[in-house]
Protein backbone atom coordinates (compact mmCIF):
# COMPACT_ATOMS: atom_id res chain seq x y z
CA UNK A 1 0.00 0.00 0.00
CA UNK A 2 2.90 1.99 0.28
CA UNK A 3 3.54 3.15 -3.18
CA UNK A 4 1.22 6.69 -2.87
CA UNK A 5 0.07 5.48 -5.94
CA UNK A 6 -3.79 5.01 -5.85
CA UNK A 7 -6.90 5.93 -8.20
CA UNK A 8 -10.47 5.88 -6.88
CA UNK A 9 -14.05 6.93 -8.84
CA UNK A 10 -15.39 10.05 -7.87
CA UNK A 11 -18.38 8.31 -5.76
CA UNK A 12 -15.98 5.88 -4.02
CA UNK A 13 -13.38 8.48 -3.30
CA UNK A 14 -16.00 10.97 -1.90
CA UNK A 15 -17.38 7.71 0.38
CA UNK A 16 -14.14 6.41 1.57
CA UNK A 17 -12.23 9.75 2.55
CA UNK A 18 -15.33 11.45 3.75
CA UNK A 19 -14.81 7.93 6.33
CA UNK A 20 -11.46 8.44 6.95
CA UNK A 21 -9.90 9.47 10.59
CA UNK A 22 -6.70 8.54 10.16
CA UNK A 23 -4.36 11.22 8.41
CA UNK A 24 -1.16 9.50 9.27
CA UNK A 25 0.98 7.18 7.30
CA UNK A 26 -1.54 4.45 7.43
CA UNK A 27 -4.18 6.48 6.07
CA UNK A 28 -4.49 3.86 2.68
CA UNK A 29 -4.68 0.72 5.53
CA UNK A 30 -7.61 2.78 6.74
CA UNK A 31 -8.94 3.21 2.87
CA UNK A 32 -8.42 -0.20 2.13
CA UNK A 33 -10.47 -1.12 5.20
CA UNK A 34 -12.99 1.08 4.31
CA UNK A 35 -13.13 0.04 1.11
CA UNK A 36 -14.00 -3.47 1.40
CA UNK A 37 -16.06 -2.92 4.08
CA UNK A 38 -18.61 -0.46 1.83
CA UNK A 39 -18.25 -3.81 -0.70
CA UNK A 40 -16.07 -1.53 -3.00
CA UNK A 41 -13.56 -4.07 -5.39
CA UNK A 42 -9.93 -3.40 -4.97
CA UNK A 43 -8.01 -3.95 -7.76
CA UNK A 44 -3.88 -3.99 -8.00
CA UNK A 45 -2.42 -2.55 -10.83
CA UNK A 46 1.77 -2.66 -11.52
CA UNK A 47 2.92 0.37 -12.12
CA UNK A 48 6.82 1.21 -12.02
CA UNK A 49 7.87 2.91 -9.26
CA UNK A 50 11.49 4.39 -8.41
CA UNK A 51 12.14 4.83 -4.03
CA UNK A 52 14.10 7.81 -3.60
CA UNK A 53 17.26 6.55 -1.60
CA UNK A 54 18.48 7.19 1.56
CA UNK A 55 14.60 7.25 3.37
CA UNK A 56 15.04 8.80 6.90
CA UNK A 57 12.12 6.55 7.75
CA UNK A 58 12.17 4.94 11.39
CA UNK A 59 10.86 1.58 10.80
CA UNK A 60 10.30 0.40 14.38
CA UNK A 61 8.52 3.80 15.36
CA UNK A 62 6.39 3.21 11.99
CA UNK A 63 5.79 0.00 13.08
CA UNK A 64 4.40 0.42 16.33
CA UNK A 65 2.51 3.11 14.95
CA UNK A 66 0.89 0.79 12.39
CA UNK A 67 -0.34 -1.32 14.93
CA UNK A 68 -1.72 1.59 17.02
CA UNK A 69 -3.67 2.48 13.47
CA UNK A 70 -4.96 -0.96 13.19
CA UNK A 71 -6.44 -0.95 16.22
CA UNK A 72 -8.01 2.22 15.79
CA UNK A 73 -9.61 1.26 12.61
CA UNK A 74 -11.17 -2.05 14.37
CA UNK A 75 -12.00 -0.03 17.25
CA UNK A 76 -14.02 2.62 15.22
CA UNK A 77 -15.68 -0.13 13.27
CA UNK A 78 -16.89 -1.42 16.73
CA UNK A 79 -17.55 1.71 18.05
CA UNK A 80 -20.00 2.11 14.95
CA UNK A 81 -17.98 5.52 13.18
CA UNK A 82 -17.85 3.62 10.24
CA UNK A 83 -21.43 3.98 9.14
Amino acid sequence: TQCGFKLFTREAAQKLFGAQTIMGFSFDLEILYLAHKYGYSVVEQPVNWIDAPGSKVDKMKEIRRFLKDMGTIKMNDFKGIYQ
